[in-house]
């Protein structure tokens, strides 16, 4: 509820309504989905092949998983959910994090090797 004065002097009061949709949905579809497919992709449980689960895997972690997770954290910001925004912001960077170490244009991955 905002309160403020009006030039004539009067006291003005608006109800401010936030209208940003509930993201925990996303946010916990994102991190099941990216879950899933990292797990089933070290377990080799889905894809035999290492190359075509690893590039699954990175798409995965990079879009759905990262990107998608730092929108909901921060779309929980705008609804003060501390808690809820923290996690979420969080764990979208860890995968973000994630799909880069394995994208070969970084190198980062074979420097590890």
């Amino acid at each position: 509820m905002a309160q403020y004065a009006t030039q004539t002097g009067q006291e003005r009061t608006e109800t401010v309504v936030n209208t940003v949709a509930n993201p925990i949905p996303v946010g916990l579809s994102a991190l099941a989905f990216t879950t899933a497919i990292i797990g089933c992709t070290y377990a080799v449980f889905i894809i035999p092949s290492i190359r075509v689960g690893t590039s699954l895997a990175v798409g995965a972690a990079l879009f759905y998983g990262g990107i998608v997770q730092i929108l909901a954290g921060m779309w929980e910001f705008t609804k003060n959910n501390t808690l809820d925004a923290t996690i979420f912001t969080s764990y979208g960077g860890f995968l973000v994090a994630f799909g880069v170490v394995f994208l070969p244009n970084f190198g980062i991955f074979s420097a590890l090797n």
